[in-house]
């Protein structure tokens, strides 16, 4: 799947959500995706240099950092689908109490 296919499929659910009234949903799934992935990021102390001076106490050796990354279009959309409580293999309030499938299917 494209990333351009990933971001249709994505906007195609949210409104799907929204029309149905569970937008929350989609805004929690937002909520999620704006706040981005933790990596972890290891820094040579060298490149910490300022015009041909380290800045601070810099040790020898690398060190480890936390940052955050946006997430990219297909990972948007599986955290979309696993925010979605009626999701194949999941009960959520919305599902059929006989079958499990969402009712809005």
């Amino acid at each position: 799947m494209t990333d351009k296919e990933a971001d249709h499929y994505r906007e195609s659910l949210v409104r799907v959500l929204d029309d149905n009234g569970v937008h929350w949903i989609a805004d929690q799934a937002g909520e999620a995706i704006a706040l981005g992935k933790t990596v972890s990021k290891r820094v040579d102390p060298t490149s910490l240099m300022f015009h041909g001076e380290l800045r601070g106490r810099v040790r020898s050796g690398s060190a480890q950092f936390r940052s955050t990354q946006d997430f990219v279009p297909i990972e948007k959309l599986k955290i979309l689908l696993d925010a979605n409580p009626t999701s194949p293999g999941l009960s959520g309030r919305d599902a059929d109490a006989n079958t499990g499938r969402s009712r809005f299917r």
